[in-house]
């Protein structure tokens, strides 16, 4: 986001502001924007109510998701970062 000059100032900010700007351009596939969002509701679940515990398969869902993103849009992460000169 910081690439196109977009700032947040909340997790919530980002959530908002992650699928306007890549998922419905099609620059981001939209199972990750739908990751981000449940790895952002997990997050509050466990910020928030001090009794939340989470099972160990939803914390490697989460894990699992966000190394696919990883994989799957270094290239893409690479180019926002450093832009080609053509």
């Amino acid at each position: 986001m910081l690439t196109r000059g977009i700032t947040v100032r909340t997790h919530r900010d980002l959530i908002a502001t992650f699928g306007p700007e890549f998922v419905q351009t099609g620059f981001i596939d939209p199972e990750f924007g739908n990751a981000l969002r449940i790895a952002e509701e997990l997050r509050e679940e466990v910020d928030y109510p001090i009794s939340r515990v989470l099972p160990t398969e939803e914390v490697q869902a989460v894990v699992d998701d966000a190394e696919r993103f990883l994989e799957e849009n270094r290239e893409k992460i690479r180019l926002l970062t450093f832009p080609s000169s053509e």
